[in-house]
């Protein structure tokens, strides 16, 4: 039997690669905000939204709750974004809860959700590059 290396006592345990926290950029957050509301949006063009629009400009007579709903919510009829690739399966919260993160109660400009996305991956343990 060949010489195998010893492991030290009490040597820590290796890292695993899927419990690392993942980077996105702010930017890309935007980007994907953007074709949340508009799904002909370019997402390596320039940002068609800016960040002082009033949210309610783009939930088309839904309010937040609805918006809440939409992002964090199953149905049987649709995967809702933070299941799928859109939103990294990070959960965004509903009430705000300080330094750690806006919730969407809260928001009132796409400024506001771009924040709220942000601090939201951040939680999740996420690095945001920009942020």
């Amino acid at each position: 039997m060949a010489n195998r290396p010893r492991k030290k006592k009490g040597a820590a345990p290796a890292v695993f690669s899927g419990t690392l926290p993942q980077t996105i950029s702010r930017d890309e957050i935007y980007h994907r905000l953007e074709w949340y509301f508009d799904k002909s949006h370019d997402p390596h063009g320039p940002h068609t939204i800016p960040p002082s629009t009033a949210i309610t400009a783009l939930l088309h007579n839904l309010s937040l709750q609805d918006l809440y709903v939409n992002i964090n919510r199953a149905s049987q009829t649709y995967i809702p974004a933070w299941n799928s690739q859109l939103f990294h399966g990070v959960v965004i919260p509903w009430v705000s809860a300080p330094k750690v993160a806006i919730g969407i109660q809260d928001v009132k400009t796409m400024g506001d959700l771009i924040n709220c996305l942000v601090m939201s991956y951040q939680h999740a343990g996420w690095r945001v590059t920009g942020a």
